[in-house]
């Protein structure tokens, strides 16, 4: 029989930078986090894309830097925050989602852009177009930022793992069932 040390380091399935591992509604990674070949959205696994994100995490206490200012907020956001590098796989349809939301995000933030320097242009000619413009564009960008949003997100952060919530079932069925 072989003792372990105490001062060695605890085994963990997570040993692999790629693997992961469920827990419950989460998947234990750690940063790099490459997740499974199957769709995030509609757990297809054929006509797959790659992709890419930094999903963040920061305490929920950190938010309550809010009381002492928001620019203490703002530091503490970017001092305490986590980064996880995640790749996942989306089938062509869910991509092709994300990709016309995120266009439609960008143009409605240009008009947006483009209403209010129109208004200081011209005046108060043609006000209620203006403020339809004005109030109407930047609603649309978040609906679409909120539509080409993949869902994924870091529920608790255990150094080194990170807990993602946000699969759809589809993909959870398909990946428990494996």
């Amino acid at each position: 029989m072989t003792e372990k040390s105490i001062y060695s380091s605890p085994e963990s399935a997570l040993q692999n930078r790629h693997a992961f591992e469920w827990d419950g509604e989460y998947i234990k990674v750690q940063s790099p986090a490459h997740l499974p070949e199957v769709c995030i959205g509609c757990a297809q696994t054929s006509g797959l894309n790659e992709s890419q994100d930094h999903l963040n995490y920061v305490n929920p206490l950190v938010f309550f830097w809010i009381l002492l200012s928001p620019l203490a907020l703002i530091i503490a956001y970017f001092v305490c925050r986590r980064k996880a590098e995640t790749t996942f796989s989306q089938c062509s349809a869910c991509s092709n989602k994300t990709t016309k939301w995120a266009r439609v995000a960008n143009i409605s933030w240009a008009v947006f852009v483009l209403a209010i320097i129109v208004r200081i242009l011209i005046g108060p000619e043609l006000l209620p177009v203006q403020a339809a413009f004005i109030f109407g564009s930047p609603i649309l960008a978040l609906f679409a930022t909120a539509m080409k949003d993949t869902q994924l997100s870091i529920k608790k952060f255990i150094e080194p793992t990170f807990y993602i919530k946000g699969f759809s079932k589809e993909f959870k069925s398909k990946l428990t069932s494996q």
